[in-house]
């Protein structure tokens, strides 16, 4: 199978995450799955400290970059005229005086970074010219079996015919949905879910919940469209263990996120 033909992938970061030693996304798609297109997705606009030099940066052509804050198009059916507008105006703008020390406070906080992936994610199904779209978190690193991980999975036919079953693939765990790893399948209803995940951030619905965060948000609409969700790991139902593609390094930032503002 060309696995090119079928899957692409998606990501977001900040230019202190694309510069973090456990961001090994950029080298290992690269020397995995060179053929694959990644649809890139960082803030250099807004950036306050930092920005990505990427005329220093040798550019895979199948590495597809852009600023998020400046893809307006997105928003022209919208009350906003951008992402930064949006940040801005609606309660996003709440983020930065919260605390973050206890549970809920804590998601909602960091929900405003986590937020990027929605209308990123919707760009990219946009572009996407083949079946799978599926999302990475930044600070993630393709583990195939010929890797040095010693769970290593590939990507290959077998997670390509289990994620033509359903609509979405993620992976599932007690208490929500871990989102470092979405397979949507533009063929089926994945392609109605992005819309709807982006949806109910502009339409606000998002802040009437008890939590903003995108993993929240995920579980809210797999269970109000019903779509198919299939699972990733072994232990949840999976046929193999599709986790193993990648391994999800979420290094300093954890704390890091307390400590930053993300709002304007």
């Amino acid at each position: 199978m060309n696995i090119h033909e079928e899957v692409s992938f998606i990501s977001t970061f900040s230019a202190r995450l694309f510069y973090d030693k456990h961001a090994g996304g950029w080298e290992t798609i690269q020397k995995y799955y060179p053929k694959v297109n990644w649809y890139l997705y960082h803030e250099n606009s807004i950036e306050r400290e930092q920005t990505i030099n990427f005329d220093d940066i040798h550019i895979p052509d199948t590495y597809h970059i852009y600023d998020i804050f400046e893809e307006t198009q997105l928003w022209d059916e919208t009350p906003y005229e951008s992402a930064t507008h949006f940040l801005k105006e609606s309660r996003f703008n709440e983020c930065d005086s919260m605390s973050g020390q206890w549970e809920v406070d804590y998601w909602n906080r960091n929900s405003i970074y986590w937020f990027r992936k929605a209308p990123s994610i919707l760009h990219a199904s946009q572009l996407c010219e083949t079946p799978l779209l599926i999302y990475l978190d930044a600070d993630t690193c393709m583990t195939p079996k010929n890797s040095d991980s010693i769970d290593g999975c590939d990507l290959d036919s077998e997670y390509v015919e289990w994620a033509k079953k359903h609509d979405i693939l993620s992976r599932h765990r007690n208490i929500h949905t871990e989102t470092s790893h979405i397979s949507f399948n533009l063929e089926k209803r994945g392609r109605e879910f992005i819309t709807e995940f982006f949806d109910q951030y502009v339409s606000g619905r998002v802040f009437e919940q008890e939590r903003w965060d995108d993993c929240w948000t995920f579980d809210t609409l797999v269970e109000k469209l019903g779509v198919s969700n299939g699972p990733l790991s072994c232990n949840t139902g999976a046929p193999k263990d599709f986790e193993g593609i990648i391994d999800h390094h979420k290094g300093e930032f954890i704390s890091v996120r307390q400590s930053q503002r993300g709002g304007f």
